[in-house]
């Protein structure tokens, strides 16, 4: 328990409180936790027939794919 001191107009009263736990943010920062594995699949939206194809084979056990749309060859002159 840790001390803290609570003003209620002129009295001041002195009561243990409990350590606040870390949030979420925090957990994340000191490295505690971390999220499903990721897979760049290069090519962008072209390499989605790729990453369908992964799954279909079982190549893909608890990964999530990543397809960066700015990295389609065809989208070059519209981003």
């Amino acid at each position: 328990m840790k001390e803290a001191i609570v003003k209620k107009g002129p009295v001041v009263e002195i009561v243990d409180t409990e350590i606040p736990k870390p949030g979420p943010s925090q957990i994340l920062i000191e490295g505690k936790f971390s999220g499903h594995p990721t897979e760049v699949i290069p090519g962008g939206l072209e390499g989605v027939q790729k990453g369908l194809q992964n799954l279909k084979d079982g190549k893909a056990s608890a990964v999530k794919y990543i397809f960066r749309i700015a990295d389609t060859p065809w989208s070059k002159g519209i981003m």
